[in-house]
């Protein structure tokens, strides 16, 4: 039984870092409020905001140094919905800086969705979406907010943050003037299951064997 029990153990651990390395979705529920559109439209925008975003939990950081990670195409899925205004997008970049306790630094997460990926996104009159934010940042004589630059697979939480702010800007190409949609981030919270797919299905696959063996036993 007891070269069985260690069988067990190895296997589970191959299972279990095999399933690591394999990309988990992970996706993050948020909600906030919207400040008064600058817009004239007969879209009623704000004054809520709600919204999620998708994102694969094993996207490599594209910029070198430790304290300031860029994961590039993180998001696969990015939709928000204020008033009665909705859309979303499928790609965007996660940045996450950590000041690692240095002055003169920032804690700071922040999502980011440029031209194409903003594009995507539904007009609102004759105004084009042409960048979104969704942005936490502490300020520098506050308190450490983030533990490293790690993609975080836990929601930061923007109370921890001296700023969280959500905004939409867009273009105007008849007057060639810009509009800016601004509002707060209130929660972020993580939608589902917080273990990942391949380990869930790893202790199952381990509790069910073990049983098995058990029983034989008896």
């Amino acid at each position: 039984m007891e070269t069985v029990t260690r069988t067990l153990v190895i296997f589970s651990a191959l299972i279990l870092s095999a399933g690591s390395a394999i990309a988990a979705p992970v996706t993050f529920l948020f909600s906030g409020q919207m400040n008064p559109s600058p817009i004239s439209s007969p879209v009623n925008i704000g004054p809520t905001l709600t919204g999620s975003y998708t994102f694969e939990s094993t996207t490599p950081d594209t910029f070198p140094p430790p304290e300031d990670a860029i994961y590039t195409d993180a998001i696969s899925n990015f939709s928000f919905s204020t008033g009665d205004y909705s859309g979303s997008t499928n790609n965007g970049t996660i940045n996450v800086r950590d000041n690692g306790g240095t002055d003169g630094n920032v804690d700071s997460y922040s999502i980011s969705l440029f031209g194409p990926e903003a594009s995507l996104l539904p007009s609102i009159g004759d105004f084009e979406p042409v960048f979104l934010s969704l942005s936490l940042f502490q300020n520098i004589s506050g308190p450490d907010a983030l533990s490293s630059a790690a993609l975080p697979l836990i929601p930061p939480n923007p109370s921890d943050f001296s700023i969280s702010s959500f905004n939409f800007l867009l273009f105007n190409s008849n007057t060639s003037k810009f509009a800016r949609l601004s509002g707060v981030i209130d929660t972020i919270t993580l939608a589902g299951s917080s273990v990942p797919a391949p380990a869930a299905s790893a202790l199952l696959i381990i509790g069910l064997a073990y049983v098995g063996l058990r029983r034989k036993k008896v």
